[in-house]
């Protein structure tokens, strides 16, 4: 099973990016030590095209929601959903792509309604309901995904 990996990418600086990289390649490894094949565009695409350049960033969105389609559902990590999240999970969700939410249960592959995601009251439902938040293994100095970034 294919699993598309939505975490953030942007950040204010270049040592948020890196702590957003390190935390997708953390998501990947989740993934794929639950048996599962992960895939991660933002990964891939900053390997050679530059995401501060619009038309660049706009053809790797493009390119990426075409391998979302290849996937066997998308994975949602992170507390903070960037805009480039929101985009990649309305996507998913108007081609109905699966979306599991990784903060049920680690990888317990939970379906969810993606409306939710974007609702405070949806994350605070989620939160009654037993949500857990995953566990990676960061140093106390570093920051956790998200909180370099603001948008």
């Amino acid at each position: 099973m294919r699993i598309y990996i939505c975490s953030p990418y942007a950040a204010n600086d270049d040592f948020g990016v890196f702590t957003n990289v390190e935390f997708a390649k953390e998501c990947c490894r989740a993934v794929f030590d639950a048996g599962y094949d992960p895939y991660a565009a933002h990964l891939f695409y900053p390997q050679f095209c530059d995401d501060k350049k619009t038309e660049e960033r706009a053809r790797c969105m493009e390119a990426a929601k075409r391998e979302l389609l290849l996937c066997d559902g998308m994975m949602v990590f992170g507390e903070d959903i960037s805009a480039g999240m929101r985009e990649e999970i309305e996507f998913a969700d108007n081609n109905g792509v699966p979306i599991y939410d990784a903060s049920r249960n680690d990888i317990g592959l939970h379906v969810f309604n993606a409306a939710k995601l974007f609702t405070v009251e949806g994350r605070l439902k989620e939160a009654e309901n037993g949500a857990r938040k995953i566990k990676f293994n960061y140093d106390a100095n570093t920051p956790k995904c998200g909180e370099n970034y603001h948008e």
